[in-house]
């Protein structure tokens, strides 16, 4: 896979994905729900919101490791992040060290043998651990040598009536990504656990949520997007000394 047609399925991941949180935004206004019907629906569309986002990170990553995998690293060249990467999630799955002795011996072989391979072959799946808050995505921009979101980022962009409801009290353009995405208060990561895994519905949950989360998805796509463009063209996924080769 070149660079070029990396960057075109990702486009189109995120038109895809863009797309269907602007059909989220739109429903309620496009039918003429029942009060109830109306509560029913914007209660839901945040585990759909939160499945865009999953999604997305789940393809696109996968996306970024093919197109390492056609680049033929050599192992030595490799950064050790990355190495650890395939250590962890390859084969070996160093995190499960076997007890018995004849599966340690054949657990070493298995070490021994991803070591010795002149190019190196990353597994193209994400575990996203059905669980994508601040800290997750951020472990594996990490495990990827990818750049990492900061918890406050600069955003101009986001709508007045969102920062005016939801966090009038961050200075402009301040935009408190961790607790927006994160993993408690009233955090996508959050509410989409509470209305998937705990049945809660009376959360209350009305049109403004509804753009305040879909702005905070489309926020991060792009992110993310940007994070592979600068990993590429600084060829983070290299150790120092092999960058500028």
């Amino acid at each position: 896979m070149e660079k070029e047609e990396l960057y075109t399925k990702i486009k189109d991941q995120i038109e895809e994905k863009s797309d269907d949180l602007r059909r989220i935004k739109i429903i309620p206004f496009e039918y003429a729900f029942k009060d109830d019907d109306k509560k029913f629906f914007l209660t839901h569309s945040i585990p759909i919101i939160y499945a865009v986002w999953e999604g997305y990170v789940s393809k696109v990553m996968g996306y970024y490791l093919q197109y390492l995998n056609r680049l033929k690293i050599e192992t030595t060249n490799i950064d050790d992040i990355l190495l650890l990467f395939v250590a962890e999630n390859g084969d070996t799955k160093i995190k499960n060290y076997p007890n018995e002795e004849p599966k340690k011996i054949n657990y070493l072989l298995k070490l021994k043998e991803l070591l010795s391979n002149k190019y190196i072959v990353l597994p193209e799946v994400i575990n996203t651990q059905d669980n994508l808050g601040f800290i997750v995505v951020n472990n594996i921009l990490k495990s990827l040598c990818l750049g990492q979101l900061d918890e406050m980022e600069s955003c101009d962009d986001i709508p007045e009536e969102v920062r005016k409801v939801f966090f009038e009290n961050i200075p402009i353009p301040k935009y408190p990504l961790a607790k927006e995405l994160g993993g408690g208060g009233t955090s996508l990561l959050y509410l989409r656990n509470q209305i998937a895994h705990g049945g809660t519905y009376s959360i209350g949950i009305n049109e403004q949520h509804i753009q305040r989360f879909t702005f905070l998805v489309n926020y991060l796509i792009e992110q993310i997007f940007e994070k592979i463009k600068e990993a590429i063209d600084n060829k983070t996924y290299l150790k120092i000394e092999f960058r500028n080769t």
